[in-house]
């Protein structure tokens, strides 16, 4: 796994939008869901970095914003959710589209087909985060980068940070 602060870490990362359209009268129990979902993720998933639901003005529509730092977590994210959450979640919407950004594995394509995926390669660009992950490997931090140089602070900021 590459980790920000690396010169491909724009490569390594997996995310992705996936929108739904909400099925009238569940937006309550969406949103129950939606926090169960989100306290899974943030308990047992560390190398799920961003995990965000954002719905429409009209509350119709609702769209996930999801990554990972590589395939390897995104795949561990996806067994979670497909053994604990997927039958619940489509039970109250539809999916209307979903597009993923970076380098997925083969096996993270194979998994995602279903959802009939567009997909987007990164030709460019940075993350302005720190991902630095704990000595017992179960947690990662992200950091904000110093207001005077940019680069990633705290301690150990840049060095690097390949497993």
């Amino acid at each position: 796994m590459h980790l920000a602060g690396d010169d491909d870490v724009a490569t390594s990362n997996i995310f992705w939008m996936f929108s739904v359209a909400i099925k009238d009268g569940k937006l309550d129990e969406l949103k129950g869901l939606i926090e169960e979902m989100s306290d899974a993720s943030r308990t047992n998933e560390p190398e799920t970095l961003i995990y965000q639901w954002t719905i429409s003005d009209d509350e119709k529509t609702a769209e996930v914003h999801e990554r990972y730092a590589d395939s390897d977590a995104a795949l561990g994210h996806l067994a979670s959710f497909n053994e604990n959450f997927a039958g619940r979640l489509m039970a109250l919407v539809e999916p209307t589209g979903m597009t993923v950004y970076g380098s997925p594995s083969v096996a993270l394509r194979k998994q995602l087909e279903g959802a009939e995926p567009v997909y987007r390669g990164v030709i460019g660009g940075f993350a302005r985060v720190d991902v630095r992950r704990s000595r017992d490997a179960r947690s990662i931090t992200v950091a904000p980068p110093s207001a005077d140089t940019g680069r990633p602070s705290g301690r150990g900021a840049g060095r690097d940070r390949r497993r």
